[in-house]
């Protein structure tokens, strides 16, 4: 998240919020009492405190904090989606729990927490647990998922979330280069083009050759193939 006063970016939500923020960075903060239903908009951040960025609203925060306490939640998330249970795990420590180390918040800017709380991630891990999905939050779900958990992987083996370099960022905005990126970059995106489709443009290569199981067991197949590692 760019430091109070620069342009607003996040930290922990999916690939396209990033994109989002760049079209809605001048919006104002809003202090929230529920989802914000598509909101880009942020409470105030001083650039320090337990998360590595701005929660979206006080409801995300508190939905976080819940959410990281919760028991049994991944079982229930597995038996609604069809989702591997272990991926879910890994999802939920990665998102919910650990307070990440050297995160990229700007051009050679570093900050430590947890992820920024962001609403629609809280809304649908929620929805996911009681059953209550749509179709089409459905697919938004498993595409969040496939993103956390490919990202979650790269990380896990030392891969920074974001480049700090200069070079990949733009106007307070993280923008990866093919020289300068990290795990949230290579991570499939959430877009409908496919999970890859960003590859080309952004980061200079051919998108990976793996389909990307519907139950995301072989993520870690999917995390050797982007890393060169084969299946």
């Amino acid at each position: 998240m760019a430091k109070s006063g620069a342009a607003v970016t996040r930290v922990g939500g999916g690939f396209l919020v990033k994109m989002a923020g760049r079209l809605f960075r001048r919006a104002g903060r809003r202090a929230g009492g529920g989802p914000g239903r598509g909101s880009t908009r942020y409470l105030p951040w001083s650039g320090s405190g337990r998360h590595v960025g701005a929660p979206q609203s006080k409801w995300a925060e508190e939905a976080y904090e819940r959410i990281s306490r919760t028991t049994g939640d991944t079982r229930r998330i597995a038996d609604n989606t069809g989702i591997d249970k272990g991926v879910l795990d890994r999802i939920k420590r990665h998102i919910f729990q650990t307070e990440h180390r050297g995160v990229a918040v700007g051009p050679n800017q570093f900050a430590d927490g947890r992820f920024a709380p962001m609403d629609h991630i809280a809304d649908l891990w929620q929805k996911a647990e009681k059953g209550t999905l749509s179709p089409d939050e459905a697919v938004q779900f498993r595409r969040w998922a496939a993103h956390e958990g490919v990202e979650s992987r790269l990380m896990e083996q030392g891969m920074p979330y974001r480049s700090g370099h200069p070079s990949a960022w733009d106007d307070g905005l993280g923008w990866p280069t093919a020289q300068h990126h990290g795990a949230h970059d290579l991570a499939p995106n959430e877009g409908s083009r496919g999970p890859f489709s960003h590859y080309p443009n952004m980061l200079g290569r051919d998108e990976p050759d793996i389909e990307i199981a519907d139950d995301l067991s072989n993520i870690d197949d999917v995390v050797r193939t982007i890393t060169g590692g084969g299946r």
